[in-house]
């Protein structure tokens, strides 16, 4: 099971208690438990994000370790696709208590450097994130901007530009975006935003990726079969396993699971400016049906290529998220345990974002979900149509592969 690591996570109680006193678990946990409650109502109200000295720590205590984890997958990722280069300069919009960028010096391979600018503008999230990046990986050098991003004036361009858990909290994140396409990324740079997987933050997310299709190169994670046509509500997000919880939740939990955090789910995309697209598949209309036309296909058996786009939706079944880049209404690929074969299990291996082709599949409308399910039975054949990208593994410190 992944956890951060334990150099990490005793920064963060030397921070806390630095701040409360060596005998805050006894004293003040209580209202440790309550910070973390108003942290979670805050965010499951849509009410934005509280500062201060007692949301940073509930935010370093609750929210940090999976976040770090989530981090390093998105980089593992970036690194696989070659966006991670040999020397760097690296933007964070809101770097927060620091979870991205200590994720990044900690992953960073021995033969890169970069030079990481966090920017940031609340004081007690600075100091947080200055302690807990104190002593990390030198080939990565922090500098620390005080500021807003509307305040901020770059004096150089930046290979990559990270927007973690902050668009949604901007009065207008697409103005930003495209202020920062514009004037802050360097030839050959991405822009990337990360942003919970919770349905309306996670929809959101999607629309406004497709505000940027015609304007710039949507790197990842779609794949557009047919050309950028999707429509709808798009609730799509990366899952990977539950982190190993950190001693000092599992002391501020008591076994509550209200106030654990080790699920990682969440959804991004990946913007440059020209070039092609991560996946540059495209649909052959002599074999594959095209999603913008599957009520045309309902109750036939069909053969489709399509990207598996969500971890397992159900506890009793199979069933995941796919799109062709196409689709009006939500599509999503149904797997019966009893129906798993050789032929079809490719759909239960395969990862986020990868493609597959589907033979001999039967297309049932959902009226009350407004989706279509895609049923896979036996002699149904999935067929996974990219070669694994190598990434990224990490041995953390209790010996187990991350």
């Amino acid at each position: 099971m992944q956890r951060i690591p334990m150099g990490v996570e005793v920064k963060i109680e030397q921070y806390i208690e630095a701040a409360l006193g060596a005998d805050w678990k006894q004293a003040q946990m209580p209202r440790m438990r309550d910070e973390i409650l108003k942290l979670k109502k805050r965010y499951w109200n849509f009410s934005g994000t509280s500062y201060g000295m007692w949301p940073t720590l509930a935010y370093l205590a609750y929210h940090f370790p999976a976040y770090y984890c989530q981090m390093r997958n998105v980089y593992s990722n970036l690194l696989s696709c070659g966006i991670i280069k040999e020397k760097m300069r690296i933007l964070e919009v809101g770097a927060g208590t620091g979870a991205p960028a200590r994720a990044f010096a900690d992953f960073l391979p021995e033969v890169i450097q970069a030079e990481y600018d966090a920017l940031e503008p609340y004081d007690d999230s600075v100091k947080a994130m200055k302690f807990i990046l104190d002593g990390a990986n030198p080939l990565c050098k922090f500098n620390f901007i005080e500021k807003p991003i509307e305040q901020f004036t770059p004096t150089a361009k930046y290979d990559l530009i990270l927007m973690a858990n902050v668009a949604s909290e901007l009065r207008n994140p697409e103005e930003a975006i495209s202020k920062l396409m514009e004037n802050f990324i360097a030839p050959g740079g991405s822009l990337v935003v990360v942003e919970p997987a919770e349905l309306r933050i996670s929809t959101q997310l999607r629309e406004m990726q497709r505000a940027f299709h015609k304007k710039y190169t949507v790197f990842a994670p779609c794949t557009y079969l047919w050309g950028p046509r999707c429509e709808g509500r798009c609730w799509s997000f990366v899952q990977v396993p539950d982190i190993a919880p950190t001693k000092l939740q599992r002391e501020i939990s008591n076994g509550e699971k209200a106030l654990m955090n080790v699920d990682i789910k969440y959804s991004h995309f990946i913007l440059r400016k020209g070039g092609a697209p991560l996946k540059k598949f495209r649909g052959n209309p002599r074999m594959d049906a095209r999603m913008m036309d599957m009520e045309r296909h309902v109750e036939r058996r069909i053969n489709l290529t399509c990207a598996k786009m969500s971890g397992n939706l159900s506890e009793n079944t199979n069933l995941f998220k796919i799109c062709d880049g196409s689709a009006r209404h939500e599509h999503y690929a149904v797997l019966n345990p009893r129906d798993v074969s050789e032929s079809n299990r490719g759909l239960i291996d395969a990862e986020y974002g990868e493609i597959l082709r589907f033979r001999n599949v039967l297309v049932l409308e959902s009226k009350k979900e407004n989706a279509y399910n895609l049923v896979i039975g036996k002699n149904t054949e999935v067929e996974r149509l990219e070669k694994p990208r190598l990434k990224r593994k990490f041995e953390d410190e209790d010996g187990e592969d991350f």
